[in-house]
C-alpha cells in the first residue's frame, strides 16, 4: 500500500507542476495580451483561479502524504509517548472523519452543479471544477486511513 501511496503523490506532484505552470503561463500572456497587445483575454483570470484552486486541494493531498502540515505540537511533545500514540489516533480519526464529509459534500456539490458552465470559460462544466473536492479528499483519506494502519501496527510490535 505504502508504495501505491507513493506512486499516488508523485502523480499528485506531477499535475501541481502541470497546474501552477499553466496558471503562470496564462497570467503572464494576459498580461502581455493587455498591456502590449491591448486585448485582454477574457477567459483567463478564471482558468488561472481554477488552476489555484485545484492546487490548494491537491498540494493539500500531497501535504497530508508527507505529514507535512503545519501543526503546534509544544503540548504534544511534552506528552509521554503512549500519550503521544493516543493523541495520534485521535488527530487521525478525526480527519478520516473529516475527510469523509468532505468527500460526500464535494460529490453533492459536483452534482448540484451539473449542467453549469464557467462566466468566461463556457466550456468548462463547474462540476469538473469541483470534482478536486471528493478527488483530493479521497487522496487524504487514503493516506490517512495508511497512518493510522501504520501507527496500529507499531502498537502490536
Amino acid at each position: 500500500m505504502d508504495v501505491v501511496l507513493d506512486r499516488l503523490d508523485r502523480l499528485t506532484k506531477i499535475i501541481l507542476v502541470i497546474l501552477i505552470a499553466v496558471m503562470a503561463s496564462v497570467a503572464a500572456a494576459n498580461v502581455f495580451c493587455r498591456y502590449v497587445l491591448n486585448a485582454a483575454l477574457m477567459w483567463a483570470e478564471e482558468l488561472a483561479r481554477y488552476c489555484m484552486i485545484w492546487a490548494g486541494f491537491l498540494g493539500s493531498a500531497s501535504l497530508v502524504h508527507t505529514g507535512s502540515h503545519i501543526s503546534v505540537s509544544v503540548v504534544v511533545d511534552l506528552l509521554p509517548v503512549r500519550v503521544r500514540r493516543y493523541s495520534a489516533v485521535l488527530v487521525l480519526v478525526g480527519s478520516i472523519v473529516f475527510f469523509a464529509v468532505v468527500i460526500v459534500e464535494g460529490i453533492q456539490l459536483m452534482a448540484l452543479t451539473r449542467g453549469q458552465v464557467g462566466a468566461s470559460l463556457r466550456v468548462l462544466p463547474m462540476s469538473i471544477v469541483y470534482s478536486v473536492i471528493p478527488v483530493s479528499g479521497f487522496i487524504m483519506l487514503l493516506n490517512s486511513l495508511w497512518q493510522l494502519a501504520l501507527i496500529w501496527r507499531q502498537r502490536a510490535e
